[in-house]
């Protein structure tokens, strides 16, 4: 190697040695349960044309194969609910209000309004929450419920919903 080689590959070393040896920079999920919830909600009671029959498909598979439905949810939603919070998911019937209200069409919210409701802590949040949404030149509905986040292990998942 000549000198200016040398010189580059010295160089070359010595950044990727300062760049191993610096602290990375902190990976950050969603900031507050608000944001979460917000999040959630906006995906919950958004539809594509699409998903009223793969919901129906989904949960008609759920008779033969438990997952199923939980897979569907977990497509839709991420991993944002916990188990008991996609339970309550599916016996509030949440995930359907949308697809019954308006089947094999694309539904945009318009609105979400999020009230604090009873005692905010540091590792739980509980909102009410109002949604509007419609299919593009429809009238809008009003959805509304309470949504529940628990801080586990630094991240902010929704354990209740209705």
């Amino acid at each position: 190697m000549n000198g200016t080689a040398t010189r580059a590959a010295l160089l070359a070393a010595a950044a990727l040695l300062t760049a191993c040896s610096s602290p990375a920079a902190p990976q950050t999920t969603a900031t507050d349960g608000k944001t979460v919830a917000r999040n959630a909600l906006q995906e919950l009671y958004s539809a594509e044309a699409q998903d009223s029959a793969d919901f129906e498909a989904a949960l008609t598979e759920s008779a033969t194969n438990e997952s199923a439905l939980q897979t569907y949810l977990t497509g839709k939603v991420g991993d944002t609910f916990s188990s008991e919070g996609l339970d309550a998911l599916v016996s509030n019937r949440i995930v359907t209000r949308v697809l019954n209200a308006w089947p094999a069409s694309e539904v945009t919210v318009e609105e979400i309004d999020l009230q604090d409701a009873y005692t905010q802590t540091d590792e739980q949040q509980t909102y009410s929450y109002t949604v509007t949404a419609a299919p593009e030149g429809e009238d809008p509905q009003t959805f509304t419920g309470e949504i529940t986040l628990t801080l586990t292990e630094g991240v902010w998942q929704i354990t209740a919903i209705r």
